[in-house]
């Protein structure tokens, strides 16, 4: 058994726990949950909760990059295992094509967050989620 062993201020123990809700992994001075779930909603991110709705089909470096990015426009940064720069400073995406001068970043909508696929299930269900809103 690997007891007490960690890299970097990981644990060990913690390796199968679920990641930390998506909402919570984002902060900035100032804005409550609720604001954050809502910014996450409308920078195009599938929901605020976790990456339950995400599939590995979904996946694309250049789109995940221009989620960031937005969020980064809106004045948070993306919390984890300690201080985190700018997404396109991490050197393997500085490369990527959402990181070039110019490119095309996604700007947050509140209309993308109400027409949100989650939202319209959650809706859908009979919750009325206040992230989901207008």
């Amino acid at each position: 058994m690997l007891s007490g062993c960690g890299i970097a201020g990981l644990k060990i123990s913690n390796i199968d726990a679920y990641p930390p809700d998506l909402y919570v992994q984002w902060r900035t001075p100032g804005r409550s949950d609720l604001d954050t779930k809502k910014a996450l909603l409308e920078c195009g991110f599938k929901n605020p909760y976790n990456y339950g709705l995400t599939t590995p089909e979904d996946w694309n470096v250049n789109h995940d990059i221009s989620l960031d990015v937005c969020m980064e426009y809106l004045g948070y940064a993306k919390t984890g295992w300690g201080p985190r720069s700018p997404v396109c400073s991490y050197k393997p995406y500085a490369i990527q094509k959402s990181c070039q001068p110019g490119a095309d970043i996604i700007k947050p909508s509140v209309k993308r967050r109400l027409n949100n696929q989650f939202c319209k299930y959650e809706r859908a269900g009979g919750f009325n989620l206040p992230e989901c809103q207008p």
